[in-house]
């Protein structure tokens, strides 16, 4: 609930529209970004899912298919600092997009 409250907070405020957020996140998995949520930008690249450090706040990092070794190269657990900009809500993880140019 918490991340559906910041993630709406943050999307629905004019000041934070394209407003970088520098983050260091937890990760917690990744895969291939797919679907309806996939920027054009993101589209064959890969998706960190994870916390981010001091709030626990769950997320989903887009990167574009430039950073797939780096992401893929991620474990568990691994601390990562992330740039990144609020791109949406994924509706069946219930969590915050977020799109980042590289890792």
């Amino acid at each position: 609930m918490r991340a559906l409250l910041l993630a709406q907070a943050i999307y629905s405020s004019a000041d934070f529209e394209d407003k970088l957020f520098e983050l260091q996140l937890r990760v917690e998995s990744t895969g291939a970004t797919s679907g309806l949520d996939a920027s054009e930008t993101s589209r064959g690249g890969r998706t960190i899912r994870g916390h981010v450090e001091g709030l626990g706040t769950a997320i989903a990092v887009q990167l574009p298919a430039s950073s797939n070794d780096a992401v893929e190269a991620l474990g568990s657990g691994t601390m990562v600092p992330v740039s990144a900009r609020l791109i949406g809500w994924h509706s069946v993880h219930g969590l915050p997009i977020l799109e980042a140019a590289s890792l």
